[in-house]
């Protein structure tokens, strides 16, 4: 399951996103006197299966985020000027490291692992045309 919500963050189509796009065609197709029904029998079922496939996903890319890039920000970062008064400075190279256009970490992370769910204009990083509602990322 985890891999099948993980090509989706990547940007891969997968036969639910297909379906689920499918089912809410179908249901608008019903017309407004009958959009409750469709809504029930075509819409419904098919957010749960994705929800169910989503959510561990979810979490499983939570996980990676956190051993890849926020555990060493913070043993790089933590307690370190210009992050909070100190005398002991961040080093500049490994901020670098993490935040360089296009090479950084953050950078690197957002297009491998999120490259289905996130699109970039510019420098600017914001939802993409297939993000899908449910996931807490």
């Amino acid at each position: 399951m985890q891999t099948l919500a993980q090509t989706v963050f990547q940007g891969k189509s997968i036969d639910l996103t297909d379906t689920q796009q499918y089912g809410g065609l179908v249901a608008a197709s019903l017309g407004e006197e009958w959009s409750s029904f469709g809504h029930t029998m075509f819409v419904q079922p098919l957010t749960q299966a994705w929800e169910t496939v989503l959510q561990p996903s979810a979490a499983s890319l939570n996980d990676k985020w956190r051993r890849s890039v926020a555990a060493n920000w913070h043993t790089a970062f933590n307690g370190r000027y210009p992050f909070v008064a100190s005398k002991s400075e961040a080093s500049l190279p490994m901020l670098a490291e993490f935040v360089r256009k296009d090479s950084g970490r953050i950078e690197r992370f957002l297009t491998t692992e999120l490259n289905g769910v996130l699109h970039k204009e510019g420098s600017q990083w914001g939802a993409g045309q297939d993000a899908r509602p449910g996931a807490d990322l």
